[in-house]
């Protein structure tokens, strides 16, 4: 989520083009519209990474997918990865946290194994404990919003803002006078996530001739028709 920045209002065709959506859908006036262009941030030489992500998870993504099933869990959650890590299973973090699932090694060290620490990377049993993790934080948050951010920013941080604020939903955390106590993280993660999914699911058409010719990542690639097959 670093380097992020607010949209050049400079583009004024681009925002433009994005106004008038906005404003012909969802019932959404044109202030309305140019106070949500306003909260947009992009930031530079993510396709870059993301190709190189997705070329990564060519093998992985399909597993996890299992995974989360068997667990009755929506597979949106499979592309988390994508933004903690861009499926770099030797990804790390200054505060320690590594492989694919970005875990912090007390996480590691509970769901995985107590001492072989060379075990707390590994791809496949980081999935299976992140299946854990993230049933967990689902079974003790009001929506997927609050749980999906709590694997980032923390279970105790996002439950004492749901109390403290009178939250029903991470909806209203996002919205209310919780926003500026979630951080940056905190307000982004869940929408990265989800634009993870899009941006997965868009893969042929944005990436086209780069995705390599004839594997898996080349094939399919659309949004479903139904935005509710979009499972978070």
């Amino acid at each position: 989520a670093t380097g992020l920045s607010k949209v050049d209002p400079s583009q004024a065709d681009e925002v433009g083009k994005v106004k008038r959506f906005l404003s012909a859908h969802g019932a959404l006036g044109k202030n309305e519209a140019r106070k949500l262009i306003a909260q947009l941030r992009t930031q530079s030489g993510q396709s870059d990474e993301f190709l190189m992500a997705l070329q990564r998870s060519t093998l992985l993504l399909p597993h996890i997918q299992s995974v989360f099933r068997s667990q009755n869990l929506p597979v949106g959650l499979a592309r988390i990865p994508f933004v903690e890590s861009s499926f770099n299973a030797r990804a790390g973090s200054k505060k320690g946290a590594m492989g694919i699932w970005q875990f912090m090694p007390e996480t590691a060290e509970e769901l995985i194994h107590p001492h072989e620490e060379k075990l707390w990377n590994d791809p496949l049993r980081q999935t299976k404990s992140a299946a854990v993790l993230l049933r967990r934080q689902r079974n003790a948050l009001p929506d997927w919003g609050s749980a999906i951010t709590a694997y980032n920013v923390g279970h105790g941080r996002i439950r004492r803002l749901l109390e403290q604020y009178k939250a029903k939903d991470f909806e209203a955390l996002l919205n209310g006078p919780a926003n500026q106590a979630l951080g940056f993280a905190g307000q982004n993660f869940y929408a990265e996530v989800l634009a993870a999914n899009i941006v997965e699911h868009y893969k042929a058409d944005l990436f086209g001739w780069q995705l390599t010719a004839g594997s898996e990542m080349a094939r399919g690639g659309r949004l479903p028709k139904n935005p509710e097959q979009c499972d978070l």
